[in-house]
């Protein structure tokens, strides 16, 4: 597992353009996720909204369009990424949204949230610290608030989980990425604490949720998590 130091200099790295390029160059199908969560997360019309690990702040631009009234508030450990985050947005102002750079649980709310989301962001946390941070969501969400989480995802059966990694490789390389760089990502990802879908439900389950899956492809997932 990657110490922090390390995390934030990997997603430091990469914050602006890159990122956005990267992601969707190594998440496939990644527009169809953040499409999906947007759309799941406006179903409620959620006033109060955080985002856990907001990155370059581009899935608040998509939030604002779906569900103009509210506001958010963005969690994200890179200070890199919070400086790209707050130039991109700037123009919702702070009465609508508040950037803050700051490791997720050492984060101490001033409020209670309709919804909380976090997209392709918790995997970086050791098992015990997300048992830790769930818990920790769920007494921020109001009553009837809703978690979504959108995950990469591992599998219980390595040859599975290896022919996956194959095509993903094989896909990330035909969209013009280098060996170099493939390889970097690839390390860092192999010491992320991945779960798979249904060590995902039962962690949900045991912070006292009542999740669903609601979108999968291969290695990505989105639940959604009623308080």
């Amino acid at each position: 597992m990657p110490e922090k130091p390390e995390i934030k200099k990997f997603y430091g790295n990469l914050a602006g353009d890159t990122y956005l390029r990267e992601i969707r160059r190594f998440g496939l199908r990644y527009d169809e996720m953040v499409d999906t969560l947007v759309g799941l997360l406006g179903l409620t019309s959620p006033t109060d909204i955080l985002d856990i690990g907001c990155g370059v702040g581009n899935i608040e631009e998509a939030v604002f369009q779906t569900v103009p009234g509210c506001n958010i508030t963005c969690v994200e450990l890179s200070p890199e990424m919070v400086g790209v985050a707050r130039k991109r947005l700037e123009q919702y102002g702070e009465d609508k949204l508040k950037i803050i750079c700051s490791d997720i649980l050492e984060y101490e709310p001033d409020k209670k949230y309709d919804a909380i989301f976090s997209n392709l962001a918790i995997h970086n946390l050791p098992l015990e610290d997300k048992k830790t941070l769930l818990r920790k969501v769920r007494d921020w969400l109001k009553p009837e608030g809703i978690f979504i989480w959108g995950e990469f995802m591992e599998w219980s059966d390595t040859k599975v989980s290896e022919y996956f990694m194959r095509y993903r490789r094989q896909k990330v390389l035909e969209r013009g990425a280098s060996e170099q760089f493939v390889d970097e990502v690839f390390k860092k990802e192999a010491q992320d604490y991945r779960l798979t879908v249904v060590e995902t439900v039962d962690l949900l389950r045991e912070a006292g949720f009542k999740p669903e899956v609601l979108w999968t492809y291969s290695f990505l997932s989105i639940f959604r998590a009623k308080k």
